[in-house]
């Protein structure tokens, strides 16, 4: 099953009744964002499906737990501390080559702005988003993994 199945297959079902192989207790996910509201609510939703959860508010806080842990994907605001998400991925790259990253933007061609700096994106959302949206897509990736 690739990831399109995977998230059609999750997005047509009614009720959110789970399926045995959707809670990856052994998953630890990072979230960035500047909104303390926005983290509190990833952490929340993510937690609740099994998943371990850090979450950091600015690229200091990034940096300090990109060095104590290990991670299946950091889901990223694309930008950060003045900074864009081009900028933030070389970051993240120099600590931890290979993550996977996962943006979420309101910005328009933020997108685009990652693809010809070539940086490697394993998935990008424009905001608005439903946090039940990143939650099927993030099961579905890292089923793959």
């Amino acid at each position: 099953m690739n990831i399109t199945d995977c998230y059609e297959d999750h997005s047509q079902r009614k009720g959110g009744e789970k399926m045995k192989d959707e809670v990856y207790c052994d998953n630890r996910l990072l979230f960035v964002d500047d909104d303390p509201a926005i983290l509190e609510g990833y952490r929340y939703i993510f937690e609740y499906e099994g998943y371990t959860v850090d979450v950091a508010q600015n690229l200091s806080e990034l940096m300090i737990c990109l060095k104590l842990y290990d991670y299946d994907a950091i889901i990223l605001d694309y930008n950060l501390d003045k900074l864009n998400g081009v900028e933030i991925a070389k970051q993240i790259n120099g600590i931890k080559s290979g993550v996977k990253l996962i943006f979420i933007s309101g910005q328009k061609n933020a997108e685009e702005e990652l693809i010809n700096n070539n940086i490697r994106i394993d998935g990008f959302f424009e905001k608005p988003l439903k946090a039940e949206t990143l939650l099927e897509y993030i099961s579905c990736y890292l089923m793959e993994k």
